[in-house]
């Protein structure tokens, strides 16, 4: 199994500057969804999500200043730590962040619910190894849960798209 290594220092600043363009990315998504960020009666849909995506970035440029002060302040002889992230565990946070982000962009079009039920059934197959029956089980399944508790019970709106659930 390939790994990737990088010492604790370039590791920081690559995970740094990632959790900064994630924020950047729940920004951006917020932005190109046109949800109201303040409306006449309060917060919109979209404050939330602006705030956090700020403070995600916050915290990605505090990590990648603390990466590299980190680096200056070191004392002569320490030694670096070698970070080992092997390739089965990049293919899995690939897998993660592809499909969640495949999720927002095709929620308004495709619906909320279904999307999601869809990117259970991708989680189960592709992460867990499952058959596809099995995962179209679980992903069904988990569109039936979450259409129950938060439409039904909760009255929360979902994007509907083309489908209209």
């Amino acid at each position: 199994m390939k790994a990737f290594k990088w010492n604790d220092c370039m590791a920081n600043i690559i995970l740094g500057a990632g959790i900064a363009a994630f924020g950047a990315l729940i920004i951006g998504i917020v932005k190109t969804q046109n949800y109201t960020i303040w409306g006449r009666g309060g917060p919109g849909q979209g404050l939330f999500p602006m705030i956090a995506g700020g403070g995600i970035i916050l915290c990605g440029i505090g990590v990648l200043i603390e990466a590299i002060l980190g680096k200056r302040k070191a004392p002569d002889g320490q030694e670096t730590k070698i970070i080992e992230i092997k390739s089965r565990e990049l293919y899995n946070f690939c897998v993660v962040l592809g499909i969640a982000v495949i999720v927002v962009l095709l929620s308004e079009v495709l619906g909320f619910i279904p999307c999601v039920a869809v990117a259970m059934v991708l989680y189960t197959k592709l992460l867990s190894g499952e058959n596809w029956l099995k995962s179209l089980v679980i992903g069904i399944g988990m569109g039936i849960v979450i259409y129950c508790i938060f439409v039904l019970f909760l009255k929360v709106h979902f994007p509907k798209g083309l489908l209209g659930i």
